[in-house]
């Protein structure tokens, strides 16, 4: 529930790892600016969870 979402955002967070509460529902977004931060992103994932590293294609995001 949204509970354990807001305390994985905290947990990732205080890692370092830049992270949301995704849409409406439960979903938290990690962006990690490397590897090894998604690898210490994934790693915080809690058990029983679903854990997707997506790749953003370089140039595909911009700062407007």
């Amino acid at each position: 529930g949204m509970a354990a979402s807001a305390r994985l955002v905290a947990v990732l967070r205080e890692a370092g790892v830049p992270a949301v509460i995704s849409g409406a529902g439960s979903t938290v977004l990690a962006l990690a600016e490397d590897a090894g931060q998604a690898s210490q992103a994934g790693k915080l994932c809690p058990e029983g969870w679903e854990c997707a590293e997506l790749t953003v294609a370089e140039g595909a995001v911009q700062l407007v």
